[in-house]
């Protein structure tokens, strides 16, 4: 089995190339999803965001008892994403995947709890966050519902509802579904996290609910309270809510914001995420 990506990857703080076999059958992700991931965004060979996507892997690393290696800093990890970049020669916008595996060894109980990390590189088409031109179309997705636990807030490798929400955007010609929970409520979309915009309130599920704790999430509600804008995040969503909202918007590290433009026979402005994602890159890039 062979990861690919860019030319060259990171294993373990070396560079080789990425058709080379590094993952065997006793690879623990392989075995039983026993992996955590980031999908972080650059520029310029610059990691954004860096710290707030250390601090939630090693949060995670900690409850799922992963031992936390001492050089697994933001200094560390920037040095190795830059010469990873400058390897692949992607100068503009890459997507960065940094991957965290508990070693070989045991059946469901691991011989010890130390970890491998491997870094993949892929080039963006923009160096800056974007506002889709055409809103996406979104349904519910609503045959597995996610449940409310631990494991919910955790990015694992282990991502089953995401792959079958994944599979029925595409068998019913959507752009993207929000995930429900158990309760019924909305919780998230495929790979982001949602927000509802009605009468000048945003609104978003709350970690409670079963969304990931999305870095992106974070960084937008760190705009929210720098503006004063009116949110909430500790109300339940439901499918009413989507039907009332004046804009919808979905925000993940790598796209930063993008807006709804229709769901089902409900449609929506795209006002605020235009101004939110002018925000967005002015914290990011110090760009109008």
């Amino acid at each position: 089995m062979t990861i690919s990506g860019g030319k060259y990857i990171c294993y373990n703080g070396d560079f080789i190339n990425a058709a080379d076999k590094i993952i065997s059958p006793n690879n623990r992700s392989f075995r039983y999803g026993d992996a955590l991931f980031e999908s972080i965004r650059a520029c310029g060979t610059e990691a954004q965001f860096l710290d707030l996507h250390l601090n939630r892997l090693k949060h995670s690393m900690q409850w799922l008892k992963m031992t936390i290696p001492a050089y697994f800093t933001s200094e560390n990890l920037s040095l190795l994403i830059t010469k990873l970049l400058n390897k692949n020669r992607i100068f503009g916008g890459a997507r960065i995947r940094l991957t965290v595996i508990r070693n070989p060894g045991g059946l469901y109980a691991p011989e010890d709890n130390t970890v491998s990390f491997v870094l993949e590189s892929e080039t963006l088409e923009s160096d800056h966050y974007s506002l889709n031109p055409h809103g996406l179309i979104i349904d519910l997705y609503t045959e597995m519902p996610k449940p409310v636990y631990r494991l919910s807030s955790v990015k694992s490798t282990s991502a089953l509802f995401h792959v079958l929400a994944g599979i029925y955007k595409t068998e019913n010609k959507l752009d993207d579904c929000i995930l429900v929970n158990t309760k019924g409520h909305l919780v998230e979309s495929i790979s982001s996290n949602i927000f509802i915009l009605r009468e000048g309130h945003v609104f978003t599920p709350g970690t409670e609910e079963g969304c990931l704790p999305g870095i992106m999430r974070q960084v937008i509600i760190s705009c929210f309270r720098t503006n004063n804008q009116k949110f909430s995040d500790n109300i339940p969503l439901m499918v009413s809510d989507l039907l009332s909202a004046d804009e919808v918007f979905f925000t993940n590290a790598i796209a930063g914001i993008r807006w709804v433009g229709a769901f089902r026979k409900k449609r929506y402005y795209r006002d605020f995420s235009q101004k939110l994602i002018q925000q967005l890159n002015q914290k990011a890039f110090g760009q109008q």
